[in-house]
């Protein structure tokens, strides 16, 4: 911070007001949810990255004889200062005189408020502008693996080229069709097909970073309007462009539907509070877990996979009488977490309540 003239303005009082602060305006910021901030004792950074090559195999030599000598994987270093992120505000003269009325008149509770968003209400703006900032940065490094610094998006240091974070060619991928081309895009089968890379290699996404351009032209697609006409239940070109709030929702009941209803087969379950109690065990417990205890219970092989075999075994059920099995079984499997684990105690009336309200 420069010197300020405000005496209310010391690093004390400004410890404690950010430390009020401080949460209220992470939570509005989504680069903690994807990077964990380090503590650096230098404004410096630098990394180590490594090409090890394809694994190397042992010799078979002699005995007494000495082993090939191997080369060792090359290791290059990148370093750099740390720029820091400023933003600052300053009083002009009419403002440092109402400041010094109020200083002067602040006897009063409505006076020492008034005193008080004076000085701390450009706190809060330059607060809130570095966190801006850093949101900017985190973002577009996430979305396009690097950092660009102009004239039209920065005042201060500006990038001769840009900051590549060195994005695997394997984790970057095109659309099918451009979304320019909104008569026969399709960006729902676009993230889809990612997502499905994605889990292949061991990975759950959480969240889809996109610019506000990209999401406009998406939204304008003839795919995603009729998959939202869908989602609404109306018919196809009688509803307007969908909004972010509605887009989501949309995504979020597409993979439940997918990841789960679909995967589990409760379609050709011929119950649907049955069916209900497998996907929303599926959600909560995994879908393995919720089908293997399925399985048990009428007998059939416990792999996991809601295949025919299984199927005909739970059709061929008393089908009311299994759904009460099963939600036994359910409130079992929460009960035994709770032995193992008492720190979880807190979530099992929760849990037994959602066994309860899962019905038609």
């Amino acid at each position: 911070m420069e010197r300020s003239l405000l005496k209310e303005l010391n690093k004390k009082s400004l410890d404690a007001y950010l430390s009020r602060s401080r949460e209220a305006a992470l939570k509005r910021m989504y680069w903690r949810g994807f990077f964990k901030p380090q503590y650096a004792t230098t404004l410096s950074w630098e990394s180590l990255s490594g090409s090890a090559g394809a694994p190397v195999m042992a010799d078979v030599v002699e005995y007494n004889a000495s082993a090939p000598l191997k080369s060792r994987r090359v290791v290059q270093k990148a370093s750099g200062d740390i720029p820091k992120i400023a933003l600052k505000r300053q009083m002009d003269e009419k403002d440092l005189n109402d400041y010094n009325v109020l200083k002067a008149m602040a006897a009063g509770d409505s006076n020492k408020s008034a005193l008080l968003d004076i000085v701390f209400n450009d706190v809060t703006f330059c607060y809130d502008g570095i966190m801006a900032r850093t949101e900017f940065l985190c973002l577009q490094a996430l979305s396009t693996g690097k950092l660009s610094l102009d004239k039209n998006n920065n005042q201060g240091k500006i990038t001769e080229t840009d900051v590549d974070f060195g994005y695997l060619d394997d984790n970057k991928a095109d659309a099918a069709t451009t979304w320019e081309t909104a008569s026969t895009a399709d960006p729902i089968s676009d993230i889809r097909s990612i997502v499905q890379t994605a889990k292949e290699n061991g990975h759950a996404p959480r969240y889809m970073v996109m610019h506000e351009n990209n999401f406009l032209l998406m939204a304008a697609t003839q795919a995603l309007k009729d998959a939202y006409s869908f989602y609404q239940g109306v018919a196809k070109n009688k509803i307007a462009v969908p909004s972010l709030d509605n887009v989501n929702r949309m995504l979020a009941a597409m993979i439940y539907r997918h990841d789960y209803w679909d995967a589990l087969n409760c379609d050709q379950i011929n119950d649907d509070n049955l069916a209900l109690q497998l996907f929303d065990f599926g959600i909560n417990a995994g879908n393995s877990r919720a089908a293997k205890l399925i399985q048990k219970l009428v007998g059939a092989t416990q792999d996991g996979d809601i295949g025919p075999k299984s199927l005909a075994a739970i059709n061929n059920s008393d089908l009311v009488a299994l759904t009460e099995r099963y939600k036994q079984e359910r409130i079992l499997y929460y009960v035994g977490l709770v032995e193992n684990r008492p720190k979880l105690i807190c979530f099992l009336r929760g849990w037994i309540k959602r066994v309860f309200h899962t019905k038609l």
